[in-house]
């Protein structure tokens, strides 16, 4: 019952077809990537972040592990630390311009060529070369 948030729990969820998930995650406005900060979570791929950035969607992520290397704090998304930093990020995408949301949705793609599998392939074949 909040004005501007609709939220939608997807059914026949098709995960095993990379490209259903991406159209998919493509019609969000914003990724929420929420992580509790322990030594598993540190561990982790920012996967769910990197699904949402590639596809330009801004990104909403806790301040833990690989997030931190993807999401660009007030850039392509918000970093968090609690609770409360989720709620005041949701509430900075409600009131922004559509140009203000436009730049942190460049900005999201923009990090797509830094974990593409080109260019994962590319740096394995130059760390063999120097073997």
């Amino acid at each position: 019952d909040i004005k501007n948030i609709n939220l939608v729990i997807l059914e026949n969820l098709k995960w095993e077809n990379d490209n259903w998930v991406y159209d998919e995650v493509a019609k969000f406005d914003i990724g929420v990537s929420p992580m509790i900060n322990h030594l598993y979570n540190r561990s982790k791929s920012a996967f769910k972040a990197k699904q949402y950035l590639s596809v330009g969607i801004p990104t909403i992520a806790s301040k833990v592990g690989e997030n931190n290397k993807f999401v660009q704090h007030n850039k392509n998304g918000f970093l968090c630390t609690n609770s409360m930093d989720f709620k005041k990020a949701i509430d900075k995408f409600l009131i922004m311009s559509d140009l203000e949301y436009f730049e942190f949705s460049k900005n999201a793609i923009k990090r797509k060529e830094e974990f593409s599998m080109e260019n994962y392939a590319e740096g394995m074949i130059s760390i063999h070369k120097r073997e």
